[in-house]
């Protein structure tokens, strides 16, 4: 598990029936996908807000595969 920091409020993918959190772990950010409403409590479960009223998930680093790029780069 990695400690990640939410970038902003996650967004609804209507296609995927999912919830997209944009997360930056070491200077790089990453979209993560929740799927389903006990995956998003477990997700919230392993969160927390620090003094300065940033929010930090812990995920596991499987989860962290490729960073977010311009939508015509290549992976």
């Amino acid at each position: 598990m990695v400690d990640v920091v939410l970038k902003g409020l996650p967004r609804r993918s209507i296609t995927l029936d999912a919830l997209i959190f944009v997360v930056e772990y070491k200077g790089k950010q990453y979209r993560i996908g929740v799927i389903g409403s006990e995956a998003y409590e477990s997700l919230k479960k392993h969160g927390y807000k620090d003094s300065g009223g940033t929010v930090h998930l812990r995920v596991p680093q499987a989860a962290l595969k490729e960073p977010i790029g311009w939508i015509n780069e290549a992976y």
